[in-house]
């Protein structure tokens, strides 16, 4: 079986070129989903994955990225526990070494063709557009990229992306709009709505 990956960013515009403040992403084998627990998948998911945050401040002169004063206001209505990625830290990496980053944990973790699942298309964009800028491949195929709304739509009977409210799990110690816990979500959301499709969903 290969291994699937999911991937998000959290970003300051919806543009193709937006500034880019972190990135979560998390490969994924459900085999090794069967004896676990809900709360067990999202945690297994968030301690296998991992998240980088970026460093902003060069990335409109030096990278040609944009910022959006709608998304920046968006960011302020947003709870600290997410918002703090808005804060500067002396470790922040530099967006010049997202697509080594990416590769090697894609390495380190065994995958290599599976499906990258993404909320919507505009997060492959924005990977595939660093890559492109700054002439560095990243090692997942265009081919492969998949839509989580549509997996959930379809396996759930849902019509907007997320899970029909009475089958929703919100695991313990989630922090929305932090990318490598909304890679985790969807993980777990994706693998209940698939538990639906095929009737074996322990509820």
């Amino acid at each position: 079986m290969s291994k699937d990956l999911i991937i998000d960013f959290e970003t300051l515009s919806t543009e193709p070129n937006a500034a880019l403040l972190s990135m979560g992403l998390t490969v994924v084998d459900t085999a090794m989903f069967a004896n676990l627990s809900f709360q067990d998948i999202f945690d297994k998911m968030v301690s296998d994955g991992v998240h980088f945050k970026l460093k902003v401040s060069n990335q409109v002169g030096s990278y040609g990225r944009i910022i959006s004063r709608d998304t920046v206001d968006w960011w302020s209505t947003q709870k600290d526990s997410a918002s703090a990625v808005l804060t500067p830290q002396s470790d922040d990496m530099d967006l010049s070494e997202l697509p080594d980053a990416v590769n090697n944990y894609l390495k380190e973790n065994g995958y290599k063709k599976g499906v990258c699942y993404t909320r919507g298309m505009i997060d492959s964009t924005w990977l595939q557009s660093v890559a492109r800028y700054l002439k560095k491949d990243v090692n997942i195929e265009w081919w492969n990229y998949r839509d989580i709304r549509t997996f959930i739509d379809v396996m759930s009977g849902s019509t907007n992306g997320y899970l029909p409210k009475q089958y929703a799990f919100w695991p313990k110690g989630l922090i929305k709009h932090n990318a490598l816990h909304d890679c985790a979500l969807d993980v777990l959301q994706m693998y209940i709505a698939a538990s639906l499709y095929n009737d074996d969903i322990p509820f």
